[in-house]
């Protein structure tokens, strides 16, 4: 029984750092660099240039709102695991040893991912900025 719980804690773990196959949306979304709502060169831009941005900032806009859904899931996942690890790092002979090593983990992945959310909530508002700022000149100029 000892055995079986020490397999699913590291495959468990394993499985948190490794992922999935399919694309990280919250790795994408971090990667889109920081998001001005105002840029150089915005108020010189043609009506066909302001809506070829306006399309970029809208893609942007998606992806980092799956993107913070996903990262609130991951957070939500990894909470709940932390919690089932500690629970029986503590429930056997060696939970004295660990127990403080899996609370430790779980603290650290725990602050990893508010700092992500954090992250993404700030890019999400600034590119939704973006966004009303570029509608908003290409509703004066080309309407």
């Amino acid at each position: 029984m000892k055995k079986f719980f020490a397999i699913s804690l590291l495959t468990g773990l394993a499985a948190c750092a490794s992922g999935s196959d399919r694309p990280d949306l919250v790795r994408q979304a971090m990667n889109i660099g920081p998001i001005n709502s105002v840029e150089a060169g915005d108020t010189t831009m043609s009506c066909q240039e302001l809506k070829n941005a306006i399309a970029e900032a809208d893609q942007n806009y998606i992806l980092l709102s799956e993107a913070r859904k996903e990262a609130q899931s991951r957070a939500g996942t990894h909470s709940a695991f932390a919690g089932y690890a500690v629970s029986t790092g503590y429930s056997g002979a060696y939970g004295n040893l660990f127990g403080p090593l899996q609370q430790l983990l779980a603290s650290k992945q725990s602050s990893d991912d508010q700092l992500k959310i954090q992250n993404l909530n700030e890019q999400w508002a600034a590119a939704n900025q973006r966004r009303t700022y570029l509608v908003s000149l290409n509703n004066q100029r080309c309407f």
